[in-house]
């Protein structure tokens, strides 16, 4: 196990995925990382054209890597299906760098504080700097087993000009929470329609669900679908729009893209629709 970048513990208890009423309470802990030192002597013993390009102050990729603690924070912050428990009630402390390189670690010591607080996941993260990776991946608590993973490679972002790896991150903790709570909210009304095509319409999600003025988003029915004699649910894609004003915490008006009449037609028929964030 390489060097833990961060340890967030989720106490998941939500089991609906549309429509969720209770949170997600989660407590963010200090955020693992090599030191400044070793930053430090990575610059002295690094070639100047490593990787194929330049590399600068390796104190300042120090100082960049360090702010996303607060990156992943922001976003757990702005989505009101999470709960922050404070940090002094997790009673998970940081252990010898070398006990955090290995296995155990997690399915030990961390495990087993995770089950006193009543924990059903753990996210952990880690920089590589090596190859200036970046990796979440969530732990189940009960089975002590990997559920998902990223990987968000940072070596362009952390070259000559310092490109801000704010946005790879942001992604990447987007695709984590999809996986743990898909955020799909309703399509309540259509509030602009020319020639029977919806060009507007209402959703109620809003800053509390993490959107933002200028998100892309998507449109979907559910669907049963049998196979092999199983029915599974299918989310169907109907249509695509961008958020054009965001009203509050509950509400946002979209501008649709396409499908259009589509969406005014189910919404005339009753048809239930939902929309969620396009997840890059």
């Amino acid at each position: 196990m390489k060097n833990i970048l961060f340890l967030l513990v989720l106490l998941f208890s939500v089991t609906s995925v549309v429509g969720q009423s209770e949170k997600i309470n989660c407590s963010v802990i200090d955020f693992f990382i090599p030191k400044k030192s070793v930053f430090e002597e990575k610059g002295k013993t690094s070639q100047k054209k490593a990787f194929g390009f330049e590399l600068r102050d390796y104190n300042e990729m120090h100082t960049r890597v360090s702010k996303i603690q607060s990156y992943v924070l922001e976003k757990l912050v702005k989505d009101n299906r999470f709960n922050l428990v404070e940090r002094s009630k997790i009673n998970i402390i940081q252990k010898e760098k070398e006990l955090q390189k290995s296995m155990d670690f997690i399915d030990g010591y961390v495990t087993n504080q995770g089950k006193a607080v009543g924990a059903d996941y753990l996210i952990l993260g880690d920089f590589e700097l090596n190859e200036m990776s970046f990796t979440i991946s969530i732990y189940s608590v009960a089975d002590e087993k990997l559920v998902a993973s990223e990987i968000t490679m940072l070596k362009k972002r952390l070259s000559t000009n310092f490109k801000s790896i704010r946005t790879p991150i942001d992604e990447a903790t987007d695709r984590l929470i999809n996986k743990l709570a898909p955020n799909y909210m309703p399509l309540l009304e259509v509030t602009n329609e020319r020639k029977g095509s919806a060009k507007e319409v209402l959703i109620a999600g809003g800053t509390g669900r993490g959107l933002e003025r200028g998100d892309e988003v998507e449109f979907k029915i559910i669907e049963e679908r049998t196979v092999e004699g199983k029915i599974l649910t299918y989310y169907k894609t109907i249509g695509t729009g961008e958020i054009n004003k965001v009203e509050d915490k509950n509400f946002s008006l979209i501008s649709i893209k396409k499908g259009g009449k589509k969406l005014a037609t189910l919404i005339r028929s009753g048809q239930k629709v939902i929309c969620s964030k396009k997840i890059k």
